[in-house]
């Protein structure tokens, strides 16, 4: 498919028309045969017009058929009116010229708007076409709007949720969701890329949502690290400015995903690493508290080996750049067009050392550097949303946002360390007393970690009393205990953080946790850690910080029948329930041990918040989830939307928890899926399955090309489907919850009083 030619701007367009040319019958036999009757290769080239701008499209060639049919769909804008387009269909010959089979000539307008008719074919004019014969069956469905009077009032729908996917090595922006043709044309007219193309899947016969291109030249990785950093810097910023239309639309930033490992291929046959960042945003905000002036913020560090970098991507206003040239000497970045790409400071770092304590003093002040800048762009009144990768979300709306400082707890165990670091602006001797004052008396001390410049790096409670790992006689029971020792600790930590007014917005990276100053002390506060792992003697959830008293409860209302407590020369360490047995290996075996402890977890999570008011806030770290207490919460149930796969790489819809069969039904006739099918082992239902027929495109060694990323459209587009439909029924996104390269979901629902 060719290109289409540009169009001036959005609003020169008055509508947009989906044509298809979906079938043949009775053509013309136009191939030889020396035994039998010949047959033809038929397939349909199609040029549309509308005085202004042309398309010209190829369908796929269909082999010895007379009666063919084309899953080919596109979809054009439109500037004026009538339409004129040109069908000639060929036959496709792969030694010489293609032939001519006949051809269709039409006017589309107001009368004609919405066909869906069979059409003769003819001769061309002035030649002498003598094997032309049968009819073609064409569908088109033109449509009128105005962007230039587009009200995003006018266009609330229920909640819906959309995903928001920068391909920086494709040079292009994806949208997928339900997003009209009015909405796109205002995010153009914001963005002013190259047009918009609204992506088809000819597989399934669906729109699968639509391709912003960043620039028009897709090129792939260059050998030329600046332009790729440039590249990489001008996806981001059309992400920031599409964020910033749907913003205006009553969409809200609610999390992203970092969950697809992609190939990108390379040059040179090098083999390129990275990873998708999607944005998920929800439509929930009425006409009447929609955001009126929205601005996205990234604040993103890079680190090199004696450098740090940091840098901002948006529409930073004047008093905020002043502000920060204050404390920091930024930079402005453009690239060899002279376009402003970002600002970016650097701080220099001391000399790189490969020993532990060097690098984490390199990176502890990357962090407080980090925290500064986000300290600063919180007090202009931008609000922080979510973490993107490495990078920080903020956004700037019309209401009150906290004004509170943030901090980081970041626990760190290797060897013999075992420290949990604290970061932020307010951490010093001062406060970290009155945390000890929270913990009461222990094994543990504080420092504080300079480097050789005499700058606080972070401070940190080191943990003591540990068991010391024999490394000659390496134990995995030796370090579960030690682990569970210093997790009971973190915990506690958290909490006290809590009381001192300190709230954890959830986290920042892989293993830290961010924390903002919201609140009065509350002496209340308590955190559960739920841990679901599997080892050698099988799989188990682990629970730390949970009272004792109420642990028979929670067997007796969940249904367990066994819950160990762990414990070592009379220390806690956790509780475990027991799940099932790891008897030898069989992936089958394995996935239905772990549907088991996926449906307890989600069993757990809702008796915890119904019964002793502890509600879950988070993922942590791999699979674990952080539970807080929480006395006005709404009561409800708990329930886990996962992928898996079957067969040989096919996709299926995975649900766990308090979903009716009613509700799951609606799910699949909504989506157009098979009925659910139960998950059980050994007789016990443990979750539904509903299977999508689709691929995963991951395959080994498969690079990120446009096959594949049709493969993921695919895929996820029923995933948004599902998803919507659950809102719909009352389920509320809650937080991502992915395992590995899988993508999971958390969600509730309140109990109808």
């Amino acid at each position: 498919m060719s290109l289409p030619q540009e169009i001036a701007a959005p609003e020169s367009v008055i509508g947009s028309i989906n044509f298809h040319v979906a079938e043949g019958r009775n053509l013309a036999r136009m191939d030889f045969k020396l035994i039998g009757k010949g047959k033809s290769d038929p397939y349909s080239h199609v040029s549309l017009t509308d005085g202004v701008t042309s398309f010209d499209w190829k369908s796929k060639w269909r082999k010895n058929n007379l009666n063919p049919t084309w899953k080919g769909k596109f979809h054009r804008w439109i500037q004026a009116l009538p339409i004129r387009a040109t069908i000639m269909i060929y036959d496709y010959d792969t030694l010489g010229k293609d032939d001519f089979m006949g051809m269709v000539e039409v006017e589309i307008n107001e009368q004609n708007a919405v066909v869906d008719d069979w059409f003769p074919l003819q001769k061309r004019p002035g030649k002498k076409d003598k094997k032309v014969k049968g009819d073609i069956r064409i569908i088109w469905d033109l449509s009128f709007f105005n962007v230039n009077n587009f009200d995003p009032d006018a266009w609330w729908s229920d909640y819906t949720h959309i995903v928001l996917e920068p391909f920086d090595f494709l040079n292009c922006v994806e949208i997928q969701g339900p997003i009209s043709d009015i909405q796109m044309l205002t995010i153009w007219r914001d963005t002013r890329c190259p047009v918009p193309e609204k992506i088809f899947d000819k597989k399934v016969g669906i729109w699968s949502g639509w391709l912003i291109p960043v620039c028009k030249k897709n090129s792939l990785t260059s050998l030329n690290p600046i332009k790729n950093k440039w590249r990489y810097d001008k996806t981001q910023n059309v992400a920031l400015t599409i964020l910033n239309s749907l913003a205006h639309m009553g969409y809200v930033l609610r999390r992203s995903d970092q969950i697809h490992r992609i190939n990108t291929g390379g040059d040179n046959n090098t083999q390129t690493d990275t990873y998708d960042k999607s944005l998920w945003m929800v439509k929930e905000l009425t006409p009447e508290n929609r955001w009126q002036d929205t601005s996205f913020l990234i604040v993103e560090p890079i680190m090199l080996i004696n450098s740090f970098y940091m840098e901002i991507q948006g529409n930073l206003t004047d008093q905020l750049h002043a502000n920060l040239a204050q404390v920091f000497q930024w930079e402005q970045v453009i690239d060899d067009l002279g376009n402003h790409l970002l600002w970016r400071s650097r701080m220099d770092l001391s000399k790189w050392s490969f020993s532990l304590n060097s690098m984490r003093t390199q990176e502890n002040r990357m962090q407080n550097f980090m925290l500064q800048v986000m300290n600063i762009v919180k007090d202009h009144g931008y609000q922080h949303v979510t973490v993107w990768g490495q990078s920080q979300i903020f956004v700037r709306v019309n209401q009150p946002v906290p004004q509170g400082n943030f901090l980081t707890l970041d626990p760190f165990i290797f060897m013999d360390q075992a420290q949990v670091e604290v970061q932020g602006i307010e951490v010093n001797q001062e406060l970290m007393h009155a945390a000890c004052n929270f913990l009461g008396a222990g094994q543990y001390e504080i420092g504080e970690t300079k480097d050789k410049a005499g700058y606080t790096a972070s401070w940190y409670f080191n943990v003591l009393g540990l068991p010391k790992i024999n490394y000659m006689s390496f134990s995995v029971q030796d370090c579960k205990t030690r682990e569970n020792m210093f997790q009971n600790f973190f915990l506690q930590v958290v909490a006290a953080f809590d009381r001192m007014g300190w709230s954890c917005l959830g986290p920042m990276g892989h293993d830290a946790l961010l924390l903002q100053r919201t609140h009065q002390p509350w002496a209340d506060a308590n955190y559960v850690l739920i841990d679901p792992n599997w080892n050698f003697n099988g799989l188990m959830i682990e629970i730390q910080g949970f009272p004792d008293n109420l642990m028979n409860d929670m067997g007796i209302q969940c249904g367990f029948n066994q819950i160990v407590k762990r414990e070592d020369k009379g220390i806690f360490l956790s509780y475990e329930i027991h799940v099932a047995k790891s008897s030898g290996f069989s992936v089958s075996s394995f996935r239905k041990k772990q549907n088991l402890l996926q449906m307890y977890l989600m069993r757990i999570l809702t008796w915890l918040h119904n019964s002793v008011c502890f509600e879950p806030m988070t993922q942590f770290m791999d699979d674990d989830v952080i539970i807080r207490y929480n006395p006005n919460r709404i009561p409800g149930s708990w329930m886990l939307l996962d992928i898996n796969y079957v067969g040989f790489g096919k996709i299926a819809i995975e649900i766990q928890g308090d979903i009716t069969m009613d509700e799951l039904i609606v799910i699949s006739e909504t989506c157009d899926l098979p009925n659910p099918e139960t998950m059980d082992y050994k007789g016990e239902i443990c979750g539904w399955r509903i299977k999508t027929g689709f691929y995963h495109w991951g395959g080994a060694g498969e690079t990120y090309t446009n096959k594949a990323r049709m493969k993921q459209n695919r895929w996820q587009s029923i995933w948004l489907k599902t998803v919507n439909t659950l809102r719909i029924l009352g389920w509320e996104f809650k937080f991502p919850y992915s395992k590995g390269y899988t993508p999971g979901h958390i969600f509730f629902k309140a109990n109808v009083v």
